[in-house]
């Protein structure tokens, strides 16, 4: 497991967690604000990275195919309010996406907005060691195993 904390204020976007990743197991978004409620929009984005750029024929011209490089969202949920004070555990009941293809965002409402997040998730399949393996020697005089 791996944890992710951020403190997160303003209205810009923010990644949580880039593809690729291990599944989430459950985040905890807390309303740090001094006196407002917090309006939260939680989506995961998918963005192709193209192979090659294709030019196609229009009439005499050649353009570029964009639609190579679109972005998709899709919201988890969108306009959720947090009211001051107040924290928003979701279990990985409620947060399924595929972690291979998608990266986690978070937007908040308002430019003076502030949540501190907190991520668990599993870690990469990549990341994990290997299983060790212990050999032994077919020399009798070195039995010992320490």
């Amino acid at each position: 497991m791996s944890y992710i904390y951020k403190n997160i204020t303003g209205n810009s976007e923010t990644t949580l967690i880039s593809a690729p990743s291990g599944k989430v197991l459950s985040i905890n978004l807390a309303n740090v604000h001094a006196s407002d409620s917090v309006n939260i929009n939680l989506y995961v984005t998918f963005r192709p990275k193209p192979a090659t750029k294709r030019s196609i024929p229009r009439g005499n011209d050649w353009t570029v195919d964009s639609n190579t490089t679109t972005t998709s969202v899709i919201y988890l949920f969108k306009n959720l309010t947090i009211p001051f004070a107040n924290t928003l555990i979701l279990h990985k009941e409620d947060i399924f996406y595929n972690s291979n293809n998608y990266s986690l965002v978070i937007k908040l409402s308002a430019s003076d907005s502030a949540v501190d997040v907190i991520v668990n998730a599993e870690e990469e399949p990549n990341n994990q060691r290997p299983a060790q393996s212990l050999r032994l020697s077919n020399n009798s005089a070195n039995t010992n195993i320490y």
